[in-house]
């Protein structure tokens, strides 16, 4: 997606948002998220809902059905009608990704996906959670898996930022050091 239909789709985002942000909750957004994924994952469908030979109440019909199968709120309908009545329903996955973003900047909320190498019990979720809150007086959202790959440690990641402290970091940085050596030496 281009550059401008970013900024105009954070446009109708900001839009909608001062409107209607009292009627959203975070697990909406978590909702919305879902649904921009299923669009951009099926474009097939997605284009169907936005192709102008199929009848408006028909693509509208078919949003609402999606819309109660991911239980987004009743408000989102209308962003999707205005961008439906302006011809711009294109614009619809990069909305809702934009409401998201803006919804969390405008309640200080912050995501992490937060990796380990093995199995982290709630207790452990729940410190990560504080630490990250603390660190980032956010609220904080964790997508929480576990990665093999990851050698005995812990990755914290958000958009921004990211906290590592694994043997897997160790010895990539250990490597790093002996590769910088060896060019300053010349091997």
């Amino acid at each position: 997606m281009s550059i401008e239909s970013k900024v105009l789709a954070k446009k109708y985002a900001v839009a909608f948002l001062n409107i209607f942000s009292d009627q959203l909750k975070m697990s909406d957004c978590q909702a919305l998220e879902k649904v921009a994924k299923y669009l951009d994952d099926h474009i097939d469908l997605f284009f169907l809902l936005r192709a102008p030979f199929i009848d408006k109440k028909k693509q509208q019909q078919a949003f609402e059905k999606l819309g109660e199968h991911y239980k987004l709120p009743a408000v989102i309908q209308k962003v999707a009608d205005l961008l439906r009545s302006d011809n711009r329903f294109y614009l619809m996955p990069d909305v809702l990704e934009a409401v998201v973003k803006e919804y969390w900047t405008r309640n200080n909320i912050m995501r992490f996906s937060v990796v380990s190498s093995q199995e982290l019990s709630s207790d452990d979720l729940s410190s990560i959670e504080k630490f990250l809150a603390l660190k980032t007086n956010k609220k904080i959202i964790i997508d929480y898996k576990i990665d093999d790959s990851l050698i005995a440690g812990l990755r914290l990641q958000s958009a921004t930022l990211l906290w590592e402290h694994s043997i897997q970091e160790q010895l990539q940085t250990i490597k790093k050091k002996i590769l910088r050596q060896e060019l300053i030496d010349g091997h």
